[in-house]
């Protein structure tokens, strides 16, 4: 982990739910952090796993707000 003039950032390769950075990727979407930057970001769905993993109590609630946007997604998303 490091720090930054905007926070703390913490990097963690093989994220405890997760077999590394390959498994998290194939579902990966990228996102504008502006400038042109596009960074790849975890699906919601790979994070609820990573989350779950950990077992934190302080995760809870992130956990069952991410479940919600997976519902979500999948009530506005058409089946192809």
């Amino acid at each position: 982990s490091f720090t930054t003039e905007r926070g703390e950032i913490e990097i963690d390769p093989s994220p405890v739910g997760s077999s590394g950075y390959d498994d998290l990727r194939r579902a990966a979407r990228r996102e504008p952090l502006g400038q042109g930057l596009r960074v790849p970001v975890a699906s919601a769905p790979d994070l609820i796993r990573v989350l779950a993993a950990q077992g934190r109590s302080q995760d809870l609630a992130l956990e069952r707000r991410l479940r919600r946007v997976v519902e979500l997604e999948r009530t506005i998303t058409p089946d192809l």
